[in-house]
């Protein structure tokens, strides 16, 4: 795979974190990485895609007070995380909801955003009338 020569430079030094999450990638030189080996959860991905999508959130959130270790969780997460045109079934949002609230913090995503907003049944009426 060949990428940027920002985002080999950034690659390259993740390349030893990554090892430990189930990345088996080696630098082939100039903006150039193999991929021997993924993590399971990637299988049937774009894995440049993945790995870009990944850079791409690292990059943004590099800025942050976040440990590097969870920064790079966050964007590999959001490097397999699903995509909004994705249909799913009643059940597989039942198990999404039950898994955000078992959350230790599931008002916000690990970047401060917010997941989700409550209505009063007064706030709702006045929106409809």
């Amino acid at each position: 795979m060949e990428f940027s020569p920002q985002d080999s430079i950034i690659l390259e030094e993740l390349l030893v974190q990554l090892k430990p999450l189930g990345f088996d990638i080696q630098s082939f030189g100039k903006n150039t990485f193999v991929v021997h080996g993924l993590p399971i959860e990637y299988e049937g991905n774009n894995i440049q895609s993945v790995i870009e999508t990944m850079l791409h959130h690292f990059k943004e959130s590099s800025t942050s007070n976040f440990d590097s270790k969870i920064q790079l969780a966050a964007s590999l997460v959001k490097g397999i995380s699903m995509d909004t045109n994705n249909n799913l079934d009643i059940a597989e949002i039942k198990v999404l909801i039950d898994e955000l609230f078992a959350c230790e913090n599931p008002n916000y995503t690990i970047d401060g955003k917010k997941i989700y907003i409550t209505f009063s049944l007064d706030d709702l009426e006045q929106q409809f009338s």
